[in-house]
């Protein structure tokens, strides 16, 4: 009797957990659903980088990348040779097409479960600049929209006045990692596709890339890969980089 209810409590769990998987992407849709369109207008007011509030880690203060493994002393970054510009994936499950940077429980959840956990792995090494922003919805690459897109453009936007706070803060000469994750490494990609960012850093992108693993790109079952579809001639070059696998290095 025992061994039949412990089968039949496999089976249906079994059962549950494929049917989960199957409507996994519908899933996803229903709960990262925006309210309405997409309206600049009323989106999150958009982030100050000259003011660290608008920063998940900066090198001259404590804060999220500085964690370190347990027995490792914490490595002062602002002796660091190098910098790393990381951008972090989604971490915002709201009702808007763009999260703000202004929610406390966002950015502690951001600060944890994203800064603390990649943007470390490059303190040893690294000054670290983790720029928060008003990252897109989870249904702008669930769900392929003219909204979505918009949504994906304004995070962009974010980090891109980020990036340009980054190299105004650290000075010229100085070699430096872009690095980001998911939504991050879409971004972060982004940068290095515009003529106007090549234009901004001078020559220390002429060999630039991401530093991610290959393995990034992978997506549930079912999801199809998703680049946003923007007026903008770098947008090809973007997708085929984005195919191409391996970490690649930033600097001078």
């Amino acid at each position: 009797m025992s061994r039949t209810i412990l089968a039949t409590l496999t089976t249906t769990t079994t059962l549950l957990l494929t049917l989960t998987a199957l409507n996994l992407r519908d899933l996803i849709i229903r709960t990262t659903a925006p309210e309405g369109a997409f309206d600049a207008a009323t989106a999150p007011p958009p982030p100050d980088y000259a003011d660290p509030t608008s920063w998940s880690a900066l090198p001259e203060r404590n804060d999220a990348g500085d964690a370190t493994a347990i027995g490792l002393s914490r490595p002062n970054q602002e002796t660091a040779p190098v910098d790393v510009f990381y951008v972090h994936p989604t971490s915002y499950l709201g009702s808007g097409w763009n999260g703000p940077t202004t929610d406390a429980k966002l950015n502690d959840d951001t600060d944890f479960l994203s800064t603390n956990i990649q943007a470390t792995a490059f303190n040893g090494c690294c000054a670290v600049y983790a720029p928060r922003y008003r990252q897109a919805s989870g249904q702008s690459f669930y769900a392929p929209s003219a909204d979505g897109d918009q949504a994906i453009n304004l995070a962009y936007d974010d980090v891109r006045r980020a990036f340009a706070e980054f190299n105004q803060r650290r000075g010229p000469g100085r070699p430096f990692v872009l690095a980001g994750h998911s939504q991050g490494a879409m971004l972060a990609e982004r940068l290095l596709d515009r003529g106007d960012q090549r234009r901004a850093v001078g020559r220390t992108a002429r060999r630039g890339g991401l530093a991610r693993r290959p393995d990034d790109r992978r997506r549930p079952r079912g999801v199809r890969a998703r680049h946003p579809r923007v007026s903008d001639p770098h947008t090809d070059p973007l997708r085929r980089r984005l195919e191409r696998p391996g970490p690649q290095v930033c600097g001078e």
